[in-house]
This record gives structure tokens, C-alpha cells and sequence, in this order.
């Protein structure tokens, strides 16, 4: 058997794509005509079922369709069927170069060879058809729209674009725009980016041309009040920073590079007190804190001083008495130097001794606390000398006394008085050698500055171990609370 296809085959094809509903859609069917013979030229006769489909090559191989139609009238070898009645031909089918019609007839093979399928004159306006030309030199690809010539500009107010887009005034984009570089304004003229929020007042934020050179990014409250500024500084280089705590106050400056000194500057201001750190400035200049804003208690490890003062004048007796005191709170394990001073009167005897010094204790003198007054002293004869005291002591953190201790000589009737009397009291975190108390003394061959930082060393190491006692038991105390925890509850009643 042979197929022989007509023509009307591509002309028909043709008609209902060219129809001038562009937009409407285009049935999948196909009128198509064959004449049917035997292997001798005989034309057949009858009712037969016949299998079309299309493929992509000559041979065969790649089916892009295929229906089967039974009961197909033939008449003297002449039958008429409508391709794509059963299975509707899909309108991508036709976009290779060229496609090929088969036919097998009552299940039989595929009849050789294979029909080219082709077009009709006007079916050529077909190619054009498929790319949707609607005018001024765009197409329509379906899911894409594109220019004619890939070359052409698109401006939308102007008619000489620069770019591939060119808008003239302003544009709207109700979405994302997505793309691997923005670039607003020119070398030029200055770009500026505003974005909008829920505000009630202006953008939300702007990223803008600085009016010295550079960019700057304001942020506002929804009111339209600026917030925050980030600017190139206007010296030339660095960066410059303000956050408002109102609408008219700065709450924080920060310049990069303060009058073009190339060092940073930070003012932090305060309804009622402000800091400023200046690295432009020397010295104590360069950090400025507010009245009070630290105090002793807040500098710790660090050398220290405290004194009194007293203005009255003391009497001495024949009994130890407390000239001067004072109150010390250590930030750290240490050494404190005192020093005490005055003037001490007296009516002079043939030799008088008076006790004077300084102490941690107020019931006790330390060593050496005498003062020997008799190198050709009249008796009877009021003498004003000035006093000098002083002591070494090692100290723990925390708060502790130091006192000016006074007694005149026991045997001695004479009137004798201090007058000024000064307490000074001096901390250091650290000794830079033996350390040499005012005490009793030590014995013989030991070495009094190992022997005083062997009582230092064994001090901090009992408390240590005191602390990780503590910090043992508190573990403990909470383990036998998780412990209880566990426990399930029972019922006395």
C-alpha cells in the first residue's frame, strides 16, 4: 500500500494560523486527504482504520504525535480525515525545520517512506505568526517580549535613549528589581535613593550626594524627623556619624577626622552631662567625664592617697593618746607608706623623751616610735619643734585605720602640746623590694622581706582555699536540691 498526501495539508495549516484573531486560539487539527492502493496499484474500497503520526526526521525515530481514526470510508483508493479529531495536535509540534507525516493502515507498518510536510505560499507569513509581531518593531514570544533588532534602545520620555532602557522622569516598580548592578545618577549629575515606609512625613530612609563630596544615608522617624546621619566627613577623608536623641538635640557625634587632624573625636551628650573623648587634644584634655562620675571606689588597682587634718591643738599626757586618724578602703591587697607631721611644744626639763609615731592599731606604738629632745635644752624654757613620723604596713583589700599615736615622757610635769597635726596615708599595689615593716624585729639570719612575703603568699592562699570551700559546698547545696527534686512525692495520708 502507498499514501500519497496532498498539498491542502499545509494550506489548511496555514489558513488557521494566519487568522486575523491572533489572540484567539487555534484548533489541533488538520484536514487531510490520501488516496490508498494494493501492492499492485489497485485502489481499495471499504472501511479501514488508519494510525497517523507525525515525526521530527525522516526516519522515524523521534514521534512528536499520532492518533488512530477507525472506520475510515475509502472510496476507489480516496479517503478525507480530519488529523488531530482523537488527540488534538499540539501547536508546538511544527516548530522544527521540517516535520514528516507516516500512515499505517489496519495495524500494520508504518507506510515508506515518510511524507515531508510543507507549506502553502501565504503559510510562509506563518514563521512571523509565531513570533506575534505587534508593531513598532517588538514581538511577542508567548511568555517574552523582545525588539526586533537585539541592537535597538527603548526611551520612555525621549526619543534619542543612551541606554538600553532610557527613562526620562519618574518610574514606578511595584515589585523587586533584580539585577547584578544600580547605578543612580552620574559623575555628573548627583543620584539619590529614597525609600518609603509607613511614614507620615518624607522617606524613611535616604541614600543621597553629600554636599562636600561623597555619599550620606539619612534615617528618619515617621514623623520626618532625622534620626540618624552617616556622612563622608567634610575634612576630606574619614567618615562622620550623629544620632539624635530628639528631634533637635545630638545624643552622639562621632568624627572620623576632627578638623582634619586625622585623629577621631566622640561627643556623647547628655540632657543634663556629656563625655567627650578628643584624641585631637593632649593630655588630661583628651577624656572629659561629667562631675563625680568616678570615685575611689571605682579605681581599683591603682595607687592611691587620703589624708586628714587637725586644726585643734591636743594636750599630751602621761597616757597614749590618738592625735590624728584615718579611714582607708584599699581596692587591693598592697602596701600603704604613712606619714604624719606637726609641731610639738613643750617646756623643757634636763631630758625629755616623748613617744610619737604612726599605727595600724590604735592601742599600740610600733618600734622606734621615741623622740629624744636634749641637746642643750634650758630648763623651764618653752621650745616649738616640728614633728616627723612615719610608717611601713602591708595591707589587705578592704577598709582599715591608720592612727598618729602621742605620749609625753612619764616623769615629766611639764605642759606639752601638738600643734597642726597631719595624717597622710599613701597606697601602692606593689613593693619593688623587701618590704620591711615597722615591727618587733625578726630573727636572727632570716631575711624580714621573705619572711613578710611568705605571710602575704600564705594569707592569699587561705583565702583562696576559703573561697573554694565555699564555692564546693554551694555546689553541693545545689545538688541535694536537684537530688530532692527527683524524689517522688508519698502520700502520708
Amino acid at each position: 500500500m502507498q499514501c500519497t498526501p496532498l498539498i491542502r495539508i499545509a494550506l489548511v495549516a496555514a489558513l488557521a494560523i494566519c487568522c486575523p484573531r491572533l489572540l484567539a486560539e487555534i484548533p489541533g487539527m488538520i484536514s487531510y486527504q490520501g488516496r490508498l492502493t494494493n501492492n499492485v496499484g489497485q485502489p481499495l474500497t471499504g472501511s479501514h482504520n488508519l494510525t497517523f503520526a507525525i515525526f521530527a526526521d525522516t526516519a522515524g525515530i523521534t514521534q512528536i504525535w499520532t492518533e488512530t481514526q477507525n472506520n475510515v470510508a475509502v472510496t476507489d483508493g480516496l479517503f478525507s480525515a480530519t488529523l488531530g479529531v482523537v488527540t488534538p495536535i499540539p501547536l508546538n509540534a511544527f516548530t522544527g525545520p521540517v516535520c514528516y507525516l507516516g500512515v499505517a493502515v489496519d495495524g500494520g507498518a508504518q507506510l515508506r517512506p515518510l511524507r515531508p510536510m510543507v507549506s502553502t505560499p501565504y503559510a510562509f507569513r506563518a514563521d512571523i505568526a509565531g513570533r506575534a509581531y505587534i508593531g513598532g518593531g517588538w514581538y511577542d514570544y508567548g511568555t517574552n517580549v523582545a525588539l526586533e533588532t537585539p541592537s535597538d534602545k527603548v526611551g520612555i520620555g525621549t526619543t534619542t535613549p543612551t541606554f538600553k532602557l532610557d527613562v526620562i522622569g519618574s518610574a514606578h516598580a511595584s515589585d523587586s528589581l533584580i539585577g547584578s548592578k544600580l547605578r543612580l545618577g552620574s559623575p555628573t549629575d548627583d543620584g539619590r535613593l529614597n525609600l518609603y515606609g509607613n511614614q507620615t512625613s518624607g522617606p524613611a530612609l535616604t541614600l543621597r550626594e553629600f554636599s562636600s563630596g561623597g555619599g550620606a544615608i539619612d534615617l528618619f522617624h515617621s514623623n520626618g524627623s532625622t534620626a540618624d546621619y552617616l556622612a563622608a566627613d567634610g575634612d576630606g577623608s574619614g567618615g562622620y556619624l550623629t544620632v539624635r536623641r530628639s528631634t533637635v538635640d545630638f545624643g552622639l557625634i562621632v568624627d572620623g577626622n576632627y578638623s582634619g587632624s586625622n585623629n577621631p573625636r566622640i561627643s556623647i551628650l547628655g540632657a543634663d552631662r556629656s563625655v567627650l573623648f578628643d584624641m585631637n587634644a593632649s593630655e588630661d584634655s583628651s577624656v572629659m567625664l561629667p562631675g563625680s562620675a568616678i570615685s575611689s571606689l571605682e579605681c581599683a588597682n591603682e595607687a592611691g592617697l587620703a589624708n586628714t587634718r587637725r586644726t585643734t591643738v591636743v594636750e599630751l599626757d602621761d597616757t597614749l593618746f590618738t592625735v590624728a586618724s584615718r579611714l582607708v578602703r584599699f581596692p587591693t591587697d598592697g602596701y600603704a607608706l604613712v606619714l604624719a607631721s606637726g609641731s610639738l611644744e613643750f617646756r623643757a626639763t634636763s631630758s625629755d623623751t616623748f613617744r610619737l609615731g604612726v599605727s595600724n592599731t590604735e592601742t599600740t606604738f610600733p618600734v622606734s616610735a621615741n623622740i629624744l629632745m636634749q641637746n642643750d635644752l634650758l630648763a623651764g624654757q618653752k621650745y616649738i619643734f616640728p614633728m616627723v613620723a612615719q610608717g611601713y604596713f602591708s595591707v589587705d583589700a578592704g577598709v582599715q585605720y591608720f592612727y598618729l599615736l602621742a605620749k609625753r615622757p612619764l616623769h615629766s610635769a611639764n605642759t606639752t602640746f601638738i600643734h597642726n597635726a597631719n595624717l597622710a596615708v599613701l597606697f601602692f599595689p606593689t613593693s619593688y623590694a623587701w618590704f620591711l615593716p615597722p615591727a618587733a624585729g625578726t630573727a636572727a639570719g632570716t631575711d624580714p622581706g621573705q619572711v613578710e612575703l611568705d605571710r602575704q603568699a600564705q594569707t592569699r592562699l587561705d583565702a583562696q582555699i576559703a573561697k573554694l570551700r565555699a564555692e564546693f559546698e554551694a555546689k553541693l547545696e545545689q545538688i541535694r536540691i536537684e537530688a530532692a527534686k527527683q524524689q517522688p512525692e508519698v502520700d502520708s495520708r
